[in-house]
């Protein structure tokens, strides 16, 4: 069993959208160790080429990891177009992280042009 100390927490994001529907970037974010009580991270959508209430909704929150539980996930809305604007990304970032550490502090997500 792994000291609670150890527990890492990180994101990560879908590989790619297509840009001209609208759905939903799932980003999952997973702790690694024994979690024998709550751990919680912050997070928050951050632009990247893609902007938030252009490209996707933005979001903010805080994920709790009750003792047991090893994944959660953070659902961002896209906005889908027709524009013709190449492809273009967005992150989520873990921050002010209780009770374990982070390994990986962002997660990607990448919208694909495909109104050409």
């Amino acid at each position: 069993m792994l000291a609670l100390a150890r527990i890492q927490t990180s994101v990560s994001g879908p590989k790619s959208l297509p840009s001209c529907s609208s759905r939903d970037a799932v980003f999952t974010v997973s702790a690694v160790g024994t979690v024998n009580r709550t751990v919680s991270v912050n997070y928050t959508t951050l632009d990247g080429s893609a902007t938030a209430a252009g490209d996707y909704l933005p979001r903010a929150g805080v994920l709790a990891f009750p003792p047991g539980t090893t994944t959660a996930q953070v659902t961002v809305p896209v906005l889908g177009d027709r524009l013709n604007e190449g492809d273009h990304s967005f992150s989520v970032f873990l921050h002010s992280v209780v009770g374990a550490r982070l390994a990986d502090d962002r997660g990607i997500a990448v919208i694909i042009d495909d109104d050409r």
